[in-house]
């Protein structure tokens, strides 16, 4: 065979081999996008969000308000401006005129997807001020921080309250009471879990901040003389949703609020509704379905969850805490009655 004819086998053979190759790719890129055309939708987020493991639960109606009584609306993670959070919103002002809540407790996550720049961020209009100019509505609104409040300007958030008279966060850290009508007392704690998860490495510095958060709270526990203390921040120190709860926290702060007498600690994040007992004599209430949702699952620790857009009423009075847990699409769905024994004294 001449030189000639060997070097044509060569390039046949050549050509032959990259053809096989383009068909096998060719191959992989089908059955691939096949596979994802047909696999199930995994069950997360959104329309696809679930409630795993939950039980058949009674139907359930508004409590009656109590007379004399704390009343408020806790919901987190709401700053998207979508539909869903005016959907909740909606269903706030609905539940109002029977509720008639005393202020709103915003759980962080205040602004998607990045916080506020300024005190003249557009988002404050979109995000925090019109879903919630609603009849009822119109009330303080305690505020936290959330880890997304981070990636802008979160002090603009701080210095919004000086702005908006309805906006409540005089620091990322602070404390406030309310009297009961029989003269007793609830005391509420909002915490910046920001820094007392990420420390220095949030704020790009030391750890003397999430020091200072974690002496200001140890002190401000052990020395209030309210009847009913409440906590509230951003992340939670227990969930069963997405994302789970903190190891961080727990170490820093679970001692403390069993030793303290904390009777409730209130979080968003989780973006599902769930009710937990931690076995230490406080409970952990998860309000993060104010604008979307993602999966949650119901475990041995849990009292209830859901994975619908949604928010949480809380009423205080003297001998025990009410939580009527409502969603957007499918209104009262559980009440729980947390008794006079949670007391810090």
């Amino acid at each position: 065979m001449g030189e000639g004819a060997e070097r044509g086998m060569q390039s046949n053979d050549g050509r032959s081999r990259s053809f096989k190759w383009v068909v096998l790719l060719l191959l992989l890129v089908l059955g691939g996008w096949i596979y994802k055309r047909s696999r199930p939708k995994a069950p997360f987020r959104g329309k696809f969000a679930r409630t795993i493991g939950a039980p058949e639960l009674p139907a359930s109606t508004p409590p009656e308000r109590i007379k004399g009584a704390i009343s408020f609306f806790a919901l987190g993670d709401t700053g998207e401006g979508n539909q869903t959070q005016r959907d909740v919103a909606a269903a706030m002002s609905s539940l109002a005129e029977r509720a008639r809540p005393g202020f709103l407790m915003f759980l962080g996550d205040n602004v998607y997807p990045d916080g506020v720049d300024s005190v003249d961020d557009e988002d404050w209009r979109t995000s925090v001020i019109e879903p919630y100019d609603l009849p009822g509505l119109r009330i303080d609104r305690y505020a936290v921080l959330g880890n997304h409040d981070y990636n802008a300007n979160p002090y603009a958030e701080v210095e919004f309250s000086r702005r908006d008279p309805l906006w409540v966060m005089p620091a990322p850290n602070y404390r406030f009471t309310k009297e009961l009508d029989d003269g007793d007392s609830v005391e509420f704690f909002a915490l910046d879990t920001n820094v007392l998860r990420e420390g220095g490495r949030l704020l790009r510095s030391s750890n003397l901040a999430r020091d200072a958060e974690l002496t200001w709270i140890r002190e401000a526990l052990e020395h209030s003389t309210a009847t009913w203390k409440i906590v509230f921040g951003h992340h939670p120190l227990i969930s069963n949703g997405t994302k789970g709860g903190s190891s961080v926290l727990v170490d820093e702060l679970g001692d403390l609020f069993e030793r303290t007498g904390v009777a409730l600690y209130i979080s968003g994040h989780d973006h599902d509704l769930q009710l937990l007992d931690s076995g230490h004599g406080w409970h952990q209430l998860v309000s993060g379905a104010g604008a979307k949702v993602r999966t949650t699952w119901w475990k041995e620790d849990t009292l209830f969850a859901e994975a619908r857009p949604g928010f949480c009423w809380v009423q205080i009075a003297p001998d025990k805490i009410v939580l009527h847990f409502v969603t957007a699409e499918g209104g009262s769905r559980f009440t729980a009655i947390l008794p006079g024994e949670g007391r810090s004294h």
